[in-house]
């Protein structure tokens, strides 16, 4: 944990201390950290960020370990530092298995972005929606690991479509209206022709993410907004035609990350880097 993120109600409840410090006392996964992990001492100085705002610091002013209890002294009006710049990519992303879901969600606010939708698909498995992992709390619980991993304070929005054709003929178009739209699919390969599953998908002239955003007129340097960039990456045995025609009909440029078959997650991770690799360069 690089900074605690604290809710705002957590300093306007107690901001009656003189000179304007907020006193904050933490009982939760949060002090244990501070205790267990940080093995922090009286007086001592942290991170500390508030939610959807600004990064400052936070005076440990007491501890109770046999407790699981700390109490931090904060002054709000010397939060002065801004949180990063966020990513500048939204993800539509095929909902994996749960477990890999939740690291999606971490991974997503870990790397800056701050628009996530979980779309549905044929291979999806209908019983993923319904699992307890992708409740508003369990969700929240990975945004808050990954923003303090990073040391951000900006909340993601995330966000499930659990019907593919509504979304993709109703949602899709107005959320990437006017902006650039991605699509990532794997290269086919001389090994898919003994793949029956392969043989019946439409040609998607795949190319690198350089060339696709080529292909785009995309900047990758001056396109600082939050929703400048959409990508849709597909699930794990990857979108079926029918999908794949309904997707480039709204006009998302196909594109791939080489010869190999990422896990979600993994080809998130490598997707953002190679955009950030190629906003560095430009």
């Amino acid at each position: 944990m690089n900074l605690l993120l604290l809710n705002p109600a957590e300093l306007t409840a107690s901001h009656e201390e003189p000179g304007n410090t907020a006193t904050v006392l933490l009982e939760d996964w949060r002090a244990t950290h501070i205790i267990r992990t940080l093995r922090a001492s009286c007086g001592d100085s942290i991170r500390v960020g508030i939610r959807n705002s600004t990064i400052g610091a936070g005076h440990i002013a007491e501890l109770q370990p046999e407790h699981n209890r700390v109490v931090l002294q904060c002054e709000p009006k010397s939060f002065t530092i801004a949180p990063p710049a966020p990513c500048p990519a939204r993800l539509f992303v095929a909902l994996p298995r749960p477990k890999a879901a939740r690291r999606v969600i971490r991974l997503a606010a870990e790397c800056g972005v701050k628009a996530l939708h979980f779309i549905n698909g044929y291979k999806v498995e209908k019983s993923y929606w319904s699992s307890p992992l992708l409740s508003a709390a369990k969700i929240d619980e990975q945004i808050v690991l990954g923003l303090q991993q990073a040391i951000d304070t900006k909340v993601p929005q995330v966000t499930l479509h659990t019907r593919f054709k509504p979304f993709v003929e109703d949602e899709l178009p107005v959320l990437a209206s006017g902006q650039p739209l991605l699509l990532a699919h794997p290269q086919h390969t001389p090994q898919d022709n003994f793949e029956d599953n392969r043989q019946n998908e439409p040609a998607t002239n795949a190319q690198t993410l350089q060339g696709a955003l080529r292909a785009l007129q995309y900047d990758a340097a001056n396109n600082g907004s939050v929703a400048a960039l959409n990508v849709v990456l597909g699930p794990e045995g990857g979108f079926t035609a029918y999908e794949l025609e309904k997707l480039q009909a709204c006009g998302a440029q196909p594109f791939n990350l080489g010869p190999r078959i990422y896990r979600t997650e993994i080809a998130i991770a490598t997707l953002l880097g190679e955009l950030q690799a190629l906003r560095s360069a430009q």
